[in-house]
């Protein structure tokens, strides 16, 4: 097929730049425009598309602005439904914890579902701590009574919380006294079937973490355990994540790309056969759609489980594997279902990771000699290596940006936390394959209690290190859009200086 340009062999990308470019327009013109004008212009400029059949080049440039005015009213739409008109004073209503309540201070906090309303919201809620308040488990329900306001900045805070919580699907957020609340049957038969299996997966995920503990599994090590297999970092202290953010590990600890894929390779290695290739990997696609739904379905499990399932089609259908076309389609449908996903760090931390990857990584792995390409110890080495650098380079701005650090050893580190995240993944799954076994299982337990410690020890100490990291950096947005644009300008420059030497070499000649 003839292109008049590399950027259209990626359709879906383009459609997927422009969606992302309207929903961050809404969000800033939230008062100047109704969802209803955004929805008029999102069907007007498809209806002109459809027209314009006959004439490519403005057929393609309103299916750009439909997709434009698309993400738009999708945002739009999404934040009418959230906001809701809260009482002056107290607020009666039932409710359904919705996420693990955890202790801080002289407080519980925990997420709520609120059912006794024309719709259900959800609130941030922080209870007076007690023994009753302590108790409390997701699904449990309650009765409140409780001042209700719109999300609201702290005083004095830089970081902005309010956007924050509108934009993770927060209506309000609520303080709750200990006489404000007593337990009650929880209702969730107004709850959407997203919220009520979600609900379900962290019921599961809570008896999983309990058999950890019942296993022997305690301290930092069940900490960290319970945050790369299971996501749920309510355990792990302030100074373990410290440690883990200056040697720029923190990945690790978050269900991502790197959790799903090995877990993704484990079950490929086993159930796909080249007879039963497709059948194969359809099972194995359960199985890791099961693993997200255990794990209590975090954003991050499930855009890296979008991400393996175009992957995952792609070679059934013997397409190219992973390409930017598949990463643009994984992040279209995560924004189609919930258009506040762009401005959830972790979003934008996994597409830019994996996007630098798909551009830079086959530049950077072939910058080195063939000899070394050759050696199958050496090769792996730069694999890890170029990965790591194409990643470390597509997040470390945004990282900059939000946590104002950027760690100078993250290449040690990584050579330490993947290698022992896969074992750590092998032992989870060796507890809970083969409960019938409790020698199989003691011996996982002690396997993991050891590379753990190894882990946490050895990240400790390269935080420790004298300039581990750059601290104390302040950015702007704008500031990160130059970077990015910086990094592709230097990159473009660089493949047209090689393209001006070659030519040289070969008129040489």
């Amino acid at each position: 097929m003839k292109t008049n340009g590399k950027l259209q062999l990626f359709p879906i990308l383009r459609i997927t730049l422009f969606f992302a470019l309207g929903i961050m327009t809404s969000d800033r013109c939230m008062e100047l425009a109704a969802s209803w004008m955004w929805i008029a212009a999102a069907f007007c400029s498809l209806c002109i598309s459809v027209l314009l059949f006959r004439h490519a080049v403005w057929q393609t440039f309103f299916i750009f602005v439909s997709s434009f005015f698309a993400g738009g009213s999708m945002l739009s739409v999404r934040l009418f439904t959230q906001d809701c008109g809260f009482n002056a004073g107290n607020t009666c209503y039932r409710a359904v914890v919705a996420s693990a309540p955890v202790a801080r201070g002289k407080v519980v906090r925990c997420d709520i579902l609120v059912t006794s309303m024309p719709r259900p919201i959800k609130l941030k809620a922080n209870i007076l701590r007690d023994a009753d308040a302590c108790s409390l488990r997701v699904g449990d329900g309650i009765v409140a009574s409780s001042v209700i306001e719109k999300p609201r900045n702290y005083a004095g805070a830089t970081f902005d919380y309010a956007r924050y919580l509108v934009h993770h699907g927060y209506s309000g957020q609520t303080f709750i006294y200990k006489t404000g609340w007593q337990r009650a049957h929880a209702d969730i038969g107004k709850l959407s079937f997203i919220d009520r299996a979600r609900l379900i997966a962290l019921k599961y995920r809570a008896r999983l973490l309990l058999r950890y503990r019942q296993l022997g599994l305690d301290g930092d090590v069940l900490a960290v355990v319970s945050a790369m297999t299971l996501g749920a970092k309510e355990d792990m202290s302030q100074e373990l994540r410290e440690h883990y953010s200056a040697a720029g590990a923190s990945h690790i600890l978050a269900l991502s790309g790197l959790h799903i894929g090995i877990i993704y390779a484990i079950l490929s290695c086993l159930f796909v056969w080249h007879r039963f290739r497709a059948s194969g990997h359809l099972l194995v696609l359960s199985a890791v759609w099961v693993y997200v739904f255990v794990t209590g379905m975090p954003p991050s499990a499930i855009r890296s489980a979008v991400m393996v399932t175009i992957y995952a089609l792609a070679v059934i259908s013997s397409r190219e594997r992973m390409s930017l076309n598949a990463l643009s389609a994984a992040a279209l449908i995560m924004l189609a279902v919930c258009p506040s996903d762009l401005f959830d760090l972790g979003f934008q931390m996994s597409f830019m990771a994996v996007f630098f990857i798909l551009v830079f990584y086959g530049r950077i792995y072939n910058n080195v000699p063939v000899g070394w390409r050759s050696n199958a110890f050496t090769r792996r080495l730069w694999q890890m290596t170029a990965v790591s650098v194409a990643a470390q380079a597509g997040v470390a701005p945004l990282v900059m940006l939000c946590f104002g650090r950027i760690s100078i050893y993250f290449l040690l580190a990584n050579f330490i936390v993947v290698p022992i995240a896969t074992v750590v993944l092998y032992g989870a799954m060796l507890l809970f394959v083969v409960p019938f076994v409790p020698v199989v299982q003691h011996f996982a337990v002690g396997v993991l209690s050891f590379v753990v410690s190894f882990m946490n020890t050895a990240v400790e100490r390269l935080s420790a290190l004298p300039g581990g990291d750059i601290s104390d950096i302040s950015i702007q947005p704008v500031q990160v859009w130059m970077i990015y644009a910086l990094v592709f300008a230097v990159y473009g420059l660089l493949r047209i200086v090689r393209k001006v030497v070659i030519f040289g070499r070969h008129s040489g000649c």
